[in-house]
């Protein structure tokens, strides 16, 4: 086979199936990942996930993601979350995210030394007025900087 030939085999390979990848994911509404500095989360560092709902017929899921290496010294995450809507209407909750099971094994997928995990924050939940949104998250752990932590993820989509 040609080089030229070739190379279009071997891009082909890669390409189509990240299109159909991100194409095929007609529920997401919403979704952003933020690293974080150093891969170390400060208590008083909130992720502040803020986006533009319009149809409140419609019914979503909320989901946390959470992108961590074995550096993480815990089993769980307490997980502070606000939720401010555009009339100033403001939510707020503790979570308790288990992210290993007892025997140290991390939930989740791996790839390389980055384990990504998601877990729903909320479900069927209806969004009463249309408008700008903040979700805010921070860690509720009794370290002051978290280690290991690379990135928080918040995802929303429709229930299908």
């Amino acid at each position: 086979m040609k080089r030229r030939s070739w190379n279009i085999v071997l891009k082909g390979t890669f390409v189509i199936p990240l299109l159909l990848m991100f194409a095929c994911d007609a529920t997401r509404v919403y979704e952003e990942w933020q690293d974080l500095p150093a891969m170390s989360w400060h208590e008083d560092s909130a992720c502040v996930f803020s986006f533009e709902m319009e149809d409140t017929t419609a019914l979503y899921n909320m989901n946390f993601g959470l992108r961590n290496t074995n550096l993480y010294p815990f089993q769980n995450l307490w997980l502070l979350t606000s939720i401010e809507g555009p009339d100033g209407f403001l939510f707020q909750d503790t979570i308790k995210v288990v992210v290993a099971n007892k025997s140290g094994q991390w939930y989740g997928k791996r790839s390389a030394s980055i384990y990504t995990y998601t877990m729903p924050l909320y479900r069927n939940l209806s969004i009463p007025k249309a408008g700008a949104y903040d979700v805010r998250m921070k860690h509720g752990m009794r370290r002051e900087k978290l280690e290991g932590v690379a990135s928080i993820g918040f995802r929303i989509e429709y229930v299908e």
